[in-house]
């Protein structure tokens, strides 16, 4: 979390890494005055686009095909962060965002003239 006060600073709050608190670093936006505004962009909103740098959280959500686009538009460089919340590790991270998740089309679907133990054995699922 960022705010600034009303006498001209800025405070930060960081987290300590692998501790559950936090604490807050306070500075003087007279010295240092050159910071800017970011912005953040969803995968798909940036896709076409280049940055010089990219910074990209992952998420349950990602998969090699969001991974590749979130980590292909910068120019100098691209960081990647993860939660442990999120990943407890790094081994669980990787996996996630190397998965094959492939879509389904219409000819995936058979006809609904089969009955349901059909469609669940073509879907590879088993039935109660």
């Amino acid at each position: 979390m960022v705010y600034l006060t009303a006498k001209g600073s800025l405070t930060v709050q960081v987290d300590k890494g692998d501790s559950d608190k936090s604490h807050d670093i306070q500075f003087s936006t007279a010295t240092y005055n050159h910071l800017d505004y970011g912005y953040a962009a969803t995968i798909h909103k940036s896709q076409g686009i280049t940055v010089d740098r990219s910074f990209v959280l992952a998420s349950q959500y990602l998969d090699r095909h969001a991974s590749y686009v979130a980590l292909t538009r910068h120019r100098d460089g691209a960081e990647i962060f993860w939660s442990k919340d999120e990943f407890p590790s790094y081994d669980a991270m990787t996996n996630a965002l190397g998965r094959e998740r492939s879509k389904d089309i219409t000819l995936d679907h058979v006809s609904w003239e089969f009955d349901k133990a059909s469609f669940a054995a073509h879907r590879g699922l088993d039935t109660l």
